[in-house]
């Protein structure tokens, strides 16, 4: 009985804290997209936009050889965790108000906020590959199911991310300043501007290199 009861507990306070979360979102959503114009569907076609537009541009200049999948893929992870980085950074000082409720908590903050970001990407990801490939520039990935396991561990990143920065800029003005050129860094880092097959180019060398180190 008294496991029983500890379970139920657990999920009494799991389904609070759920509601919690998605009026959070939905205050997120109206605070920043208001109710005029296509509202909330700005989140879904701002990304989309960039997104189609750079895919676009690539194609028109044939600067890429590698195929439509190989830009928007990469793009829609970039967004992922960058604007969901940018979400968190100084949130608890913006939001500080909210807190004064007993089952608000700082994690739910950064939870509603990175949430958002995360199924706007997600969406627009999807939205744009179904129309490039019906309309014949990309094609379908050979295993779907590891592309979607890859965008979950992404999507892992960029909560990890966002919750360690999110932190790190409530402590220090300075490191709220260097986010900026430090995403900026990690822009040609994560994958955008090459292909993860190249690293077999440097790994011989890269191990020699840690050996003499050690």
């Amino acid at each position: 009985m008294t496991e029983m009861g500890g379970f139920r507990s657990f999920m009494y306070s799991f389904r609070i804290q759920l509601r919690v979360i998605y009026a959070l979102l939905m205050r997120e959503i109206i605070t920043r997209y208001g109710r005029h114009n296509i509202g909330f569907l700005w989140l879904f076609v701002e990304p989309m936009i960039f997104i189609g537009l750079v895919a676009l541009f690539w194609q028109m200049v044939r600067a890429s050889n590698l195929g439509q999948n190989m830009l928007i893929i990469p793009y829609s992870v970039v967004l992922c965790w960058r604007n969901s980085v940018s979400r968190t950074t100084k949130t608890i000082e913006s939001n500080s108000g909210l807190l004064y409720h007993r089952n608000v908590t700082i994690i739910d903050v950064f939870l509603a906020r990175i949430f958002l970001e995360v199924f706007g990407a997600t969406v627009s990801l999807l939205v744009l590959s179904v129309l490039f490939f019906v309309a014949g520039l990309m094609p379908m990935p050979d295993d779907f199911l590891y592309m979607v396991f890859g965008w979950v561990l992404m999507v892992w990143f960029a909560i990890g991310l966002s919750f360690v920065m999110g932190a790190l800029t409530e402590m220090s003005e300075v490191i709220n300043r260097l986010w900026s050129a430090f995403s900026i860094i990690m822009f040609p880092l994560s994958g955008v501007a090459f292909l993860c097959i190249g690293y077999q180019k440097w790994q011989g060398s890269l191990c020699y290199i840690f050996r003499w180190c050690i």
